[in-house]
């Protein structure tokens, strides 16, 4: 369901990499931004956090999220939506990732990929 969801978003942006719009709108259609604790600059902050600037030697575009920096923000929202939401509903990053994935992923992924 990631390598889908991966593939999926990064095909409606600048493939293979997927940039803030794209990762935006993935959030946006997978019902992650509620607009209550989690809003768009929620989403930017956990973006810029995972997008590794290094000059690695790949081709990978500097605004732009890679496979591995794609799955590192997932983490990062889900702990920050389920961990440090002002109700705690996830004890560590473990948890939270499996919440992610059994009510956002799961549903988006059995109805739209």
């Amino acid at each position: 369901m990631l390598r889908d969801l991966l593939i999926h978003t990064a095909a409606k942006d600048t493939f293979p990499q997927i940039t803030m719009f794209g990762v935006e709108e993935m959030s946006l259609a997978i019902g992650l931004i509620d607009n209550k604790h989690v809003r768009k600059d929620s989403i930017n902050r956990n973006f810029i956090a995972s997008n590794q600037l290094g000059d690695s030697g790949n081709d990978t575009k500097a605004n732009a999220l890679s496979r591995y920096e794609f799955i590192e923000f997932l983490v990062r929202m889900s702990v920050f939506k389920y961990k440090e939401a002002p109700v705690k509903l996830a004890r560590n990053a473990v948890e939270s990732f499996e919440r992610f994935i059994n009510e956002l992923l799961i549903p988006y992924h059995s109805q739209k990929l």
